[in-house]
């Protein structure tokens, strides 16, 4: 699913490969921004699919499922790597610093 500012949209995705661990998929996207990777759980059912509009999926139509909420971190990405490499800097000015007064 991709985040259009608004409404997460789905994307066409294929199953590229897989092995007794992975499962690796591929979306099309058209553009950058958040991404969300949604599922289905399987279940056996005699109910039929529910299509976009709420009627009943044709038969060989693949409903689309609607995405639940994904807890998201908040804060700025990448913010502790940043911290950590100024800290890291500062550090090291202060070493130098002080090596050169004595």
């Amino acid at each position: 699913m991709r985040w259009d500012g608004s409404k997460w949209n789905p994307l066409e995705t294929s199953e590229k490969g897989k092995d007794n661990t992975y499962t690796i998929f591929e979306a099309k996207t058209p553009g950058f921004s958040s991404f969300a990777i949604t599922g289905l759980k399987a279940t056996p059912t005699a109910t039929p699919a529910i299509g976009v509009t709420g009627t009943p999926a044709k038969p060989g139509e693949t409903a689309i499922p609607t995405p639940t909420a994904v807890p998201t971190k908040k804060g700025v990405p990448g913010f502790e790597a940043t911290v950590a490499v100024l800290v890291i800097s500062l550090l090291a000015a202060s070493l130098i610093k002080d090596g050169k007064r004595r």
